[in-house]
């Protein structure tokens, strides 16, 4: 009887991560051991490696994207803005483009990143 509570379970938990929706660019992110889900309503944004810049992966510059944010902005100002920066991209292009989003409004923003696995005998 366990076992088949168990299988009930997993199969609720792969099925529910399948129906998550990303928005993003395929990138490679940084790793942190402190990393945690957030599953609330946001915009992603994405500065991949060659130097460009996504807002739910439509690509635009860097004033383009203060724009873009500014109106999501007047229609949600609770909005959670998440900054995927891909861990090859130069770090001062993923600070400006941070403060930009700061000086744009956004009250919430957050860095993506990938959670580590520790392993044993490091």
């Amino acid at each position: 009887m366990i076992d088949i509570i168990f299988f009930l379970l997993v199969f609720f938990m792969i099925s529910t991560m399948t129906m998550v929706q990303q928005n993003t660019f395929k990138s490679g992110l940084a790793t942190a051991s402190s990393a945690q889900l957030d599953m609330n309503q946001h915009a992603n944004i994405t500065v991949m490696a060659d130097g460009n810049i996504a807002f739910n992966k439509e690509s635009l510059d860097k004033e383009q994207l203060v724009r873009r944010v500014q109106i999501e902005l007047q229609r949600n100002p609770d909005l959670q803005v998440i900054l995927n920066g891909d861990k090859d991209v130069n770090y001062g292009f993923v600070i400006e483009t941070f403060d930009a989003l700061k000086q744009a409004g956004v009250k919430k923003l957050s860095i993506a990143v990938e959670k580590e696995v520790i392993r044993e005998g490091r």
